[in-house]
């Protein structure tokens, strides 16, 4: 039997937990949230497409920036993130807490919409193959993904 269906909060928060767990500086929020990011994107990427993640991307920051303002902190995840992004002064005014939670809540968005195409399960599974492979058994066992 397969593991229930693991929820997008849920996974998502695991995610965070864990790239803070394995990053070079897990005191730095700014740092993990660029690490994890790049190895979702280098995951998603191989199932939808550099097309298809960069607009699943945009999408997913225009809908979660208006509610989580920290996001607006993580330039480099997105080209109007980075132009309404407050100079480096600023974004110390965010909490490393609100900047967790930004980028949790952009994670549960990106599961969501991509959940609209293929369906929420496999929406979940994907994003959370993109986890270090010692936290891989969020995706279940069945998974077939190699490590890079």
């Amino acid at each position: 039997m397969s593991n229930p269906a693991r929820s997008a909060g849920g996974v998502a928060q695991e995610l965070w937990a864990e790239a803070r767990q394995h990053s070079e500086s897990p005191d730095n929020v700014l740092v993990v949230a660029d690490e994890l990011l790049t190895k979702l994107e280098a995951r998603l990427r191989r199932w939808i497409g550099a097309e298809g993640y960069a607009a699943l991307l945009n999408r997913s920051v225009a809908l979660t920036l208006p509610h989580n303002a920290a996001l607006a902190s993580v330039s480099d995840l997105h080209p109007r993130a980075a132009e309404s992004s407050p100079s480096s002064q600023t974004a110390a005014v965010f909490s490393e807490s609100e900047t967790s939670d930004a980028i949790i809540a952009l994670l549960i968005v990106m599961m969501e919409q991509l959940g609209s195409i293929v369906g929420t399960d496999m929406a979940v599974r994907l994003v959370a193959l993109s986890a270090p492979p010692n936290a891989r058994s969020l995706a279940g066992h069945e998974s077939k993904d190699t490590q890079s």
